[in-house]
């Protein structure tokens, strides 16, 4: 018996399971890595909007910080509603497993293959550009320390790091490293966990997508010509069974939707009110910054924010 799991979904198994995530796995251990999970980027978006309450700030510092927590907030929102509803996602697999193992006809299995791969693929080229994302993410983060160790000069090269991260969380300099390393951290996971949950969730979409191109399938073998011109018993007993099958197989697909939704109807729309505030804040203070070439860093910044969510 092929495993969809195994065939469909190991890359996202690699991505989710060190974080107690994955759905085949849950244990008291990976309860406790998908709390520890959840606490690091809450804690994350805690700490930023306890910066309103405890720095001075004007309306430029309330944008700045909210553009920030926008940020966190999409990349925490998923994966918690996902850890929320792991029991839900397990059954989802369990149908699409169960329906797999219904299938006997070779093109209805080359059907469902062909959209299983697809998402395979999707995840396979996501994963890549996330992988190249975060080494370059370490680099820009943790490269000023080790060339400031390589290469010593008068100008330190993570002076400039320490006083932006100073400047634009309003820390003192005594836990700037500390404040960079948590939300580095955060955000690492997060891309880690968020690219798992939403590739998993385009594939099992497009499972969906197999199960309705399946049915259609089934409608063109009863609706053949040599069946429709033939009028004895045995033929109308053939298309029956044809049309019947299709309709069941529309039927479950059907289900699986309406039961995905259900789960997640609630989290997408909380998503999109958070990327639409994520973006309107980088976008407002990326036109807030008066000298943009002289402030290169803190516009990529906001561009990468708007350009992820």
């Amino acid at each position: 018996m092929v495993c969809i799991k195994k065939r469909f979904f190991s890359l996202n198994r690699l991505l989710l399971l060190a974080f107690g995530l994955w759905p085949d796995e849950e244990t008291i251990f990976t309860r406790f890595q998908a709390t520890l999970l959840c606490s690091l980027l809450i804690s994350s978006i805690v700490f930023q909007l306890s910066r309103l309450f405890i720095a001075e700030y004007s309306f430029d510092f309330i944008v700045r910080i909210l553009s920030s927590v926008t940020f966190f907030a999409t990349l925490t929102s998923l994966p918690l509603s996902f850890w929320i509803n792991i029991k839900t996602i397990k059954y989802l697999l369990d149908q699409l497993q169960y329906i797999y193992d219904q299938l006997k006809d070779r093109n209805e299995i080359a059907i469902y293959d062909k959209y299983g791969y697809i998402g395979k693929h999707f995840t396979t080229i996501v994963v890549i550009f996330l992988v190249c994302g975060l080494c370059s993410n370490s680099g820009i983060v943790y490269w000023p320390y080790i060339l400031d160790i390589i290469v010593p000069n008068n100008e330190s090269y993570a002076i400039h790091t320490m006083q932006f991260v100073t400047k634009y969380f309003n820390v003192s300099e005594k836990y700037y490293f500390l404040v960079l390393v948590h939300l580095n951290a955060a955000i690492t996971t997060g891309l880690i966990v968020s690219v798992g949950t939403e590739t998993m969730i385009f594939s099992y979409l497009k499972h969906i997508c197999g199960m309705f191109e399946i049915a259609s399938y089934r409608i063109e073998q009863a609706m053949a010509p040599e069946l429709l011109h033939t009028v004895d018993i045995k033929s109308r007993i053939v298309i029956c069974r044809e049309m019947i099958c299709a309709i069941d197989m529309q039927r479950q697909a059907m289900q699986c939707t309406k039961c995905f939704v259900t789960s997640m109807e609630g989290t997408v729309f909380i998503l999109i009110i958070i990327n639409v505030l994520c973006m309107s804040c980088n976008l407002c203070e990326i036109f807030q910054i008066e000298s943009p070439m002289e402030r290169m860093d803190e516009v990529l910044l906001h561009l990468l924010a708007v350009s992820t969510v």
